[in-house]
């Protein structure tokens, strides 16, 4: 379950050709549009899930950071009393705005312009009543690496598109599922990931991460 008061990082779901070459990349918006980085970039690819309506929206008072470097961001009420319409546990489940915790860093921890939202268009706005809507679709889990990790389509709320990546180009598209389904005229591979897996900015158990050095190991 999406935990709307912790910070998460976007990955992709991939089932394009593996590139040994290519770092793991996440949903990034740094330069002030979606696109796609490597998964440990230093900025804009720290993400929180804000949900509308519920009791849990209007109590989140900041989203906690792990690493020194990064600012207490407050997190303001907004959107709270459920409005644009079918934003509830049907049909896709409650709405969501997607906002960057860490679009830009400042020294000072009271600072709030270093968060910004996921617009209609995919770029960034500082106006959460500018954001695009989300909705939620389950999808099979792919890493699994820690506890608390999810893998979601991601729907633009009353629209029949999704959130896409195109990973050999590092781009992020909204399309509608059908075209999401292209593939390579010479590889027959799909040209697009249709779907994401959050995964909390959180150190991970140390079991889960002996298993993991376990499994490099041999």
């Amino acid at each position: 379950m999406i935990d709307g008061s912790k910070a998460y990082y976007l990955g992709t779901w991939n089932r394009t050709p593996f590139d040994p070459s290519q770092f793991p990349q996440s949903l990034n918006v740094l330069g002030g549009r979606a696109r796609l980085d490597n998964f440990d970039a230093p900025l804009g690819n720290l993400w929180a899930f804000r949900f509308v309506g519920g009791a849990s929206s209007r109590e989140r008072t900041q989203v906690p950071m792990t690493r020194q470097w990064r600012p207490g961001v407050p997190i303001s009420a907004s959107l709270m009393d459920g409005g644009g319409g079918g934003c509830d546990d049907s049909g896709g489940g409650r709405c969501f705005t997607l906002a960057c915790l860490n679009y830009s860093h400042y020294s000072d921890a009271s600072e709030t312009k270093s968060m910004v939202f996921l617009g209609p268009d995919l770029k960034v706005v500082q106006d959460e009543n500018r954001a695009q809507l989300w909705q939620r679709i389950s999808y099979p889990p792919l890493r699994g690496t820690i506890p608390g990790e999810e893998a979601w389509m991601i729907r633009a709320h009353a629209s029949d598109k999704i959130l896409c990546s195109d990973e050999k180009e590092r781009a992020v598209y909204l399309l509608k599922r059908s075209d999401a389904q292209m593939l390579h005229t010479t590889t027959g591979s799909f040209v697009f990931n249709d779907a994401w897996e959050a995964t909390p900015d959180e150190e991970p158990p140390e079991d889960t991460l002996s298993g993991l050095l376990d499994k490099l190991g041999g």
